[in-house]
């Protein structure tokens, strides 16, 4: 799942605190759709391990 984020195919999570992580509604419907097809609408890559959960 996270190399298909890190390509663009699969939708990022959203952190709303902690470690804790969500996905936008329309973003999933969006994949669910058209998984073959899905791409992330603007950049792909991470921007570093605060995105991921880490500490900055």
């Amino acid at each position: 799942m996270y190399r298909r984020i890190a390509e663009g195919k699969f939708p990022p999570p959203v952190r709303p605190g902690g470690r804790a992580c969500d996905w936008a509604p329309a973003a999933l419907q969006a994949w669910i759709d058209d998984p073959e097809g899905y791409v992330v609408a603007g950049p792909t890559k991470h921007r570093g391990s605060a995105q991921m959960g880490g500490r900055p």
